[in-house]
């Protein structure tokens, strides 16, 4: 997940790089495929955080010792 995560945070820098951006901004349709870069990175972004507490929750978590439960 973290690393989809931050594939799809970088999806924008790496669509707006190029010579033609401008052009497919302009053309029918642009808006919506700027709009959904845009979607697509802060996703991203939201996943990446989420991905990190996950695995920094997993790391901070204690291994459960055998029969603790104190069921009988």
């Amino acid at each position: 997940m973290l690393l989809i995560g931050l594939l799809a945070a970088a999806m924008p820098v790496m669509h707006m790089r190029g010579a033609h951006y401008g052009e497919i901004a302009k053309s029918p349709g642009g808006f919506f495929f700027v709009r959904t870069l845009w979607a697509l990175g802060g996703l991203g972004g939201f996943t990446v955080i989420l991905s990190v507490r996950g695995l920094w929750d997993l790391r901070r978590r204690r291994p459960q010792q055998a029969g603790a439960t104190g069921g009988s």
